[in-house]
């Protein structure tokens, strides 16, 4: 049986949350390793991380923004389509 349009829009929606609820965890990993580094003065190490979680946080964001963009996309077709 084939989905709805609708259907499958809210599936890769869901799934994207999935997804991006796993990047929030890394990030999560990502300052608590800051602030481990702070801690045991470490600033090497701490600059490193903060890069990468910056890095991170903008590639996550560009990406989240352009799902947000084509999800938003496919509704409006589907809706057009009613």
């Amino acid at each position: 049986m084939k989905s709805s349009p609708n259907t499958d829009i809210a599936n890769t929606a869901f799934d994207q949350l999935q997804a991006a609820k796993e990047q929030v965890d890394w990030l999560g990993a990502f300052i608590w390793s800051i602030k481990d580094s702070l801690k045991n003065d470490r600033p090497e190490h701490t600059q490193t991380l903060v890069g990468v979680a910056g890095y991170l946080a903008s590639e996550y964001s560009e990406c989240l923004g352009n799902e947000i963009n084509l999800l938003d996309k496919r509704l409006l077709a589907s809706n057009a389509g009613n």
